[in-house]
C-alpha cells in the first residue's frame, strides 16, 4: 500500500505530461492543417490596405428585409478589401494622382461594435510617418462606409509629408471630393455580396447599372437639388463640421463647390497643391489662398464667385433638349447596357457593354427581360429632351420592345388558333432580332446624314 501510494503522483505527472504533449501535437497540427480557412487578416491587391477581423459568427453578417429597406450593408474581409480599392481607384483617378502610398491603413471588423457607432477612426503617429486605423461595425449604410473611406484616403493623402501634427480636411472637401467621385465613376464603388461572381457569371441586379441619361453633367444632381432650397452661404459651407451624410443641402454644396474649382484656370492641379500643403499650416485657409491665388487672390474674390455659382441655378435646366449628336448618342448609351461580368477568380467583376440583340439571345431569360423594361422607361424618358427628328426612331423602339414583352408570356403556350404551333423562345428572339436589325439600319442612315451635313456646314464656315 505504501509503494502503490508512493508512485501515483509519478504516474499521474506521466500521464498528465503525456495528454499535454499530445494535445499541443494535435493543437500545431489542426492550426497548421487549417491555415486558410480561418485567417485573420489579409492585405488589398496595392498592398496599402490591411483588413483583420475577429473568429466569431458575427464577421459575416447576414441582413434582415428591415436592415435590407434601411440601406444596411454587410461587410466581408473581402468586401472591404476590394471596396477600399475601389474607392482610391477613383480618387486618383478625379485628382489625377499616380499610387505612391506610404504608410498601411489598417481596417479591422469588430462585430463587438454597436450600430450606433459603427465607425472609430483612429491615427497614430509612426517614425516615419501618420498611420491611420478604421474600427468597422459589418452592418453599416453604404453611404457611411464610402464617405468614411474617402475620409481616410485623404487623410493618408494630406498627412504623408508627416507633420507633427495631425492635419484634417475640411468637411466640405470631403464631402465635395465623395459626391464629384461617385458622379464621375462608371460603377458604383460599393461592392456587396451580389458582387461575387464565378468567372464567366453576369451580374445583371438592378440597382448596379448607371444611366448616363439624365446625369452627363457630373454636377446635374447637385444644381437639381439646389435649385429647389434656400442657398447655404459660402461661409456657412466652409466652416461646417457636419457631414453631408443627413444634409443634403450641405452634400450638395460641397460637390458644387469642389467641382467649381476644378473648372478654375488652376484646375485639378490646384486642388492637389491645396491637398498636398495642408500640412505645412496650422489651417487650410492658407494652404487654400496658395494653392488658389491666381483666382480667388482673397476671400471676397470666392464669395464673388459662389454667389454666380447660385445666381446661374435658377437658369439650370437638366430637361432642357439636346442637339441630334447628343441625342444619337443617349440613344446608343440606353441600347447597350452594362453588366458586371466576372473574368477571373479572386478578381474584381468589370463592366461590359453590351448590344441590345446580345441582350436578347444571350442573357438569362430573367435578367434580359428586366434589362427590356428597364430599356422601354428610359427610352420614354429620352422623348422629352431629344430633338423631334428622333422621335419616330425612338417609338419604333419602343413599339419593338413592348411587343417582344407581350410575348414573352404566351412562350410555350398552346396557340389559340388550330393548326399553329406553340410559340417558342428561339422564335420570339429570331422575330425581334429582324425587326431591330431594320430599325439599327435606319439610326445608322440618320447618324451618316447627320455628319454629313456638319460636314458640310462646317466647309461652308470655314469658307466664308
Amino acid at each position: 500500500m505504501h509503494s502503490t501510494h508512493a508512485t501515483s503522483p509519478t504516474i499521474g505527472a506521466q500521464l498528465s505530461f503525456g495528454a499535454g504533449l499530445w494535445f499541443l501535437i494535435g493543437c500545431f497540427a489542426l492550426a497548421w492543417t487549417q491555415p486558410a480557412l480561418r485567417g485573420e487578416s489579409l492585405r488589398s491587391v496595392s498592398g496599402q490596405f490591411l483588413i483583420s477581423w475577429s473568429s466569431d459568427r458575427f464577421y459575416t453578417p447576414e441582413l434582415t428585409p428591415a436592415e435590407r429597406n434601411e440601406g444596411l450593408i454587410a461587410l466581408t474581409p473581402e468586401l472591404v478589401s476590394l471596396t477600399a480599392e475601389q474607392v482610391k481607384s477613383q480618387i486618383l483617378q478625379v485628382l489625377e494622382l499616380g499610387d505612391h502610398w506610404k504608410q498601411n491603413i489598417r481596417i479591422t471588423l469588430r462585430s463587438s461594435l454597436v450600430e450606433q457607432e459603427p465607425l472609430v477612426l483612429l491615427p497614430t503617429r509612426f517614425a516615419d510617418g501618420w498611420g491611420f486605423r478604421l474600427l468597422l461595425y459589418p452592418k453599416l449604410k453604404e453611404a457611411q462606409w464610402i464617405r468614411s473611406l474617402v475620409q481616410i484616403m485623404l487623410l493618408d493623402l494630406i498627412n504623408r509629408p508627416s507633420p507633427e501634427r495631425m492635419c484634417s480636411p475640411p468637411s466640405w472637401l470631403v464631402d465635395g471630393l465623395w459626391q464629384e467621385m461617385l458622379q464621375t465613376a462608371i460603377t458604383n464603388p460599393s461592392m456587396s455580396l451580389d458582387d461575387i461572381l464565378a468567372p464567366g457569371q453576369l451580374n445583371t441586379s438592378d440597382e448596379r447599372f448607371r444611366s448616363y441619361v439624365l446625369n452627363s453633367d457630373s454636377t446635374s444632381l447637385a444644381r437639381a437639388y439646389l435649385k429647389t432650397v434656400q442657398p447655404i452661404a459660402l461661409e456657412d459651407l466652409l466652416l461646417s463640421e457636419d457631414s453631408g451624410l443627413n444634409d443634403l443641402r450641405l452634400r450638395h454644396s460641397s460637390h458644387l463647390l469642389f467641382h467649381g474649382l476644378s473648372l478654375t484656370p488652376e484646375g485639378v492641379a490646384g486642388i492637389q497643391r491645396f491637398i498636398g500643403g495642408m500640412s505645412g499650416y496650422l489651417n487650410w485657409q492658407s494652404a487654400f489662398h496658395l494653392a488658389f491665388a491666381q483666382s480667388y487672390p482673397n476671400m471676397l474674390q470666392l464669395e464673388k464667385a459662389w454667389a454666380l455659382q447660385i445666381a446661374a441655378l435658377s437658369q439650370y435646366n437638366p430637361r432642357r433638349r439636346a442637339d441630334m449628336q447628343r441625342s444619337l448618342e443617349v440613344i446608343e448609351e440606353v441600347l447597350t447596357p452594362q453588366a458586371k461580368v466576372a473574368l477571373r477568380e479572386n478578381e474584381l467583376p468589370v463592366y461590359e457593354r453590351f448590344s441590345l440583340e446580345t441582350v436578347l439571345q444571350r442573357w438569362p431569360s430573367q435578367a434580359r427581360d428586366n434589362q427590356v423594361r428597364q430599356m422601354l422607361e428610359r427610352l420614354g424618358e429620352l422623348k422629352q429632351w431629344t430633338v423631334f427628328e428622333c422621335g419616330p426612331l425612338i417609338d419604333d423602339y419602343i413599339e419593338l420592345l413592348q411587343g417582344f414583352l407581350e410575348q414573352v408570356p404566351q412562350i410555350g403556350l398552346d396557340p389559340v388558333r388550330k393548326g399553329e404551333l406553340p410559340l417558342r423562345e428561339g422564335v420570339l428572339v429570331s422575330r425581334t432580332i429582324r425587326r431591330l436589325v431594320q430599325i439599327e439600319k435606319r439610326r445608322q442612315l440618320m447618324a451618316n446624314q447627320f455628319r454629313e451635313l456638319d460636314r458640310q456646314a462646317s466647309a461652308v464656315n470655314l469658307g466664308s
